[in-house]
């Protein structure tokens, strides 16, 4: 049985679900990505089917090279074996040349995708409502009380319960000891008149082309202020930066802000509470939670179900106070 908020002040509700093999202004692949990537395609897929939505759209990723040091990043990636799959040889930005300013040059990745997060939240909050399995509503941690064998919650008796809260677990107080560096973002939803394209660009910003002839950028790591309001500082640099890529200006849709679970040492949160054992906790997964959640989503299962010892560099038990 789920209790949920309907998901307010979430970062997913908000983010672009990119899936991107290959990150950052040095051109790296992302962690763990040949054994992420199969499993999150095969894991929505399934989910597509259960809820009869299409939320996997595949885009490849221009990357801008900005100049010489960062072309011999992207050089020395193509000489990676095992990044090959995920570069394009001959990249073709044609969809951007009429629009884009020179700049010193371009890459192109494959593989890479889209997910609708949004729209497979809302999906499968419907499915679950209509089988009962759903209780919209806030938690409430005093309502909570444990036993030897079972977790009590409002008259709602389980063996288990996992906290999935985001960034709101630096509120829980089983868990708020672990070491979460939530990091508040912010994302635009803009138009192009008169352009589209399925390529998703990456240069100063993302521009991420979604399904109704709108883009979505955004981004940013603010370490206070941790709250939903949007500011005018990151619109006023956003705007900016775009004047700087491209020749159009972009007519704004949507502008929402929300904090990321970012934790201490990029990597997830799972395991069970170090004294209330039937508490366990799925977190941490920060910007890159599209690629991530399905992958550990499974490890998590097995480890509950199949007793298999979690991987040492997401239990946190390295973290146990």
């Amino acid at each position: 049985h789920v209790i949920d908020n309907q998901h307010l002040n979430s970062s997913t509700k908000i983010a672009a679900g990119i899936i991107n093999p290959i990150t950052g202004r040095k051109f790296v692949k992302s962690w763990m990505i040949d054994q992420l990537l199969p499993e999150a395609l095969e894991t929505y897929r399934e989910i597509e089917q259960v809820v009869n939505i299409k939320v996997i759209h595949p885009a490849n990723i221009i990357r801008v090279i900005f100049n010489e040091e960062s072309d011999r990043h992207w050089e020395r990636i193509q000489l990676n074996d095992s990044a090959k799959k995920y570069i394009v040889q001959d990249p073709d930005i044609s969809n951007y040349s009429d629009i884009i300013h020179p700049i010193f040059g371009y890459g192109e990745l494959t593989n890479s995708c889209r997910i609708d997060m949004a729209k497979l939240i809302e999906a499968y909050q419907q499915k679950l409502s209509k089988d009962s399995l759903i209780s919209f509503e806030q938690f409430n941690y005093d309502r909570l009380s444990f036993d030897e064998s079972l977790i009590n919650y409002s008259g709602l008796k389980a063996s288990r319960i996992i906290f999935c809260e985001g960034y709101k677990s630096i509120s829980n107080p089983l868990f708020s000891y672990l070491p979460f560096q939530p990091a508040k973002g912010q994302a635009i939803r803009f138009e192009l008149e008169g352009f589209y394209t399925q390529k998703m660009l990456r240069h100063k910003q993302f521009i991420v082309p979604m399904n109704d002839n709108q883009f979505w950028s955004g981004g940013g790591y603010q370490w206070d202020d941790l709250n939903e309001n949007t500011s005018n500082e990151f619109l006023d640099k956003w705007f900016e930066d775009m004047s700087e890529m491209i020749k159009m200006k972009p007519k704004l849709i949507d502008h929402k802000a929300a904090v990321r679970p970012a934790v201490k040492g990029r990597r997830p949160l799972l395991g069970n509470h170090p004294t209330h054992k039937n508490a366990y906790i799925f977190n941490g997964m920060g910007t890159k939670g599209a690629s991530l959640v399905p992958y550990w989503a499974n490890h998590m299962v097995s480890y509950l179900v199949n007793n298999e010892i979690l991987d040492n560099q997401v239990d946190i038990k390295r973290f146990e106070p």
